[in-house]
């Protein structure tokens, strides 16, 4: 497996880093980084001030099209919903991968001083549950699983950094070698 990880800016290069060695830590998988220019402007909505989380989805599988055995995770520093959700932190298709919107993750966004490691936490978790999707796996209903659906910003912060027991099975099942052990 390959892992893409994909921004529009080389502000977040530090952010990919750390979940680049992340995630080589738990996946047997090469990765590699691609800064470029995304173009997602029109598919802001400037009545809900958001991304339009499908339609950059959607325009992002054409510029990154499907290829067996690679996952493409874009970090964006936007906020973004798809119809009938205030918002979304992530968005992720199978078989293609995932994106995650930062935005939302920042802790100055809720009145605290801005963290570095919390953001990026945050951002990594977001970042393996998308691509937890992009590999077949559904929403898990153990709270701590990093595959739980998650409504708000403490839900993100109170899951764990790992798919738990059950996930993990199902993701040797279908990829036996991704997981490191």
């Amino acid at each position: 497996m390959e892992i893409g990880f994909v921004a529009e800016t080389t502000q977040l290069k530090r952010t990919i880093k750390y979940l680049q060695e992340y995630f080589q830590k738990i996946f047997n998988a090469k990765s590699y980084v691609e800064i470029t220019q995304l173009n997602i402007k029109k598919y802001y909505n400037y009545l809900r001030k958001q991304y339009n989380a499908e339609k950059v989805l959607a325009h992002l599988k054409k510029k990154f099209p499907p290829r067996e055995n690679r996952r493409i995770i874009a970090i964006l520093p936007y906020d973004a919903y798809v119809e009938g959700l205030n918002f979304v932190f992530g968005i992720a298709e199978e078989n293609w991968g995932g994106i995650v919107f930062t935005y939302r993750l920042n802790p100055q966004l809720y009145g605290q001083p801005f963290h570095p490691l919390l953001f990026h936490v945050r951002i990594l978790k977001v970042a393996l549950h998308e691509f937890g999707h992009s590999i077949g796996l559904a929403h898990c209903n153990n709270p701590s699983c990093i595959m739980w659906f998650d409504n708000s910003i403490e839900d993100v912060d109170r899951k764990s950094l790992n798919y738990c027991t059950r996930c993990r099975i199902t993701i040797l099942r279908k990829y036996p070698q991704l997981l490191r052990l």
